[in-house]
């Protein structure tokens, strides 16, 4: 069960990179993207691109991040996948947070925003919430940015979501 193995090697993979092994969650990354080629499987292609993308990020390679996060939503958005491709843009958009981009960063973090409102999919609204404020303080937009935490706020403790809770505070 080639598609089992792959996407359990990714699981792996995030639990490495979740608790700081970052060498063994590259591995694993690279490994599962080695099996989802075989099978021409783009969906599984764009998770183990995504991983390796968010490892490289966490590392500090903005513009492999940046290659590798392109090559995924470029993928997302040929399969048509609006939830795959606002997680592609969440994944560009911390790439440009990290790097300094912040205007790019607002942008992005308001695609992934309108997207996913457009889905109804709330669980990720305070998140999104969040990252663009994070992108308008690194501007100087406080005010703006401080009505977006508030909201993000609310949004994560009627959810009970304690990262984005602390992402907000």
């Amino acid at each position: 069960d080639r598609t089992g193995e792959t996407m359990a090697l990714l699981g792996l993979g995030h639990v490495a990179m979740f608790t700081g092994d970052a060498a063994k969650a590259s591995s694993l990354a690279e490994e599962s993207l080695a099996v989802a080629r075989t099978l021409t499987d783009d969906h599984l292609v764009a998770h183990a691109l995504s991983l390796l993308a968010w490892q490289a990020t966490n590392a500090g390679s903005y513009e492999r991040a940046e290659a590798l996060g392109t090559e995924v939503l470029d993928l997302c958005r040929t399969l048509e996948d609006t939830g795959e491709t606002a997680e592609a843009l969440f994944l560009l958009a911390n790439v440009a947070l990290f790097g300094g981009e912040y205007e790019r960063a607002a942008s992005l973090f308001r695609q992934t925003l309108s997207l996913n409102r457009d889905r109804g999919d709330e669980q990720h609204l305070a998140r999104d919430l969040s990252g663009v404020a994070a992108a308008l303080l690194n501007l100087g937009d406080l005010a703006h940015a401080r009505s977006l935490l508030q909201e993000s706020l609310v949004l994560a403790r009627r959810d009970d979501d304690r990262w984005s809770s602390a992402m907000s505070l």
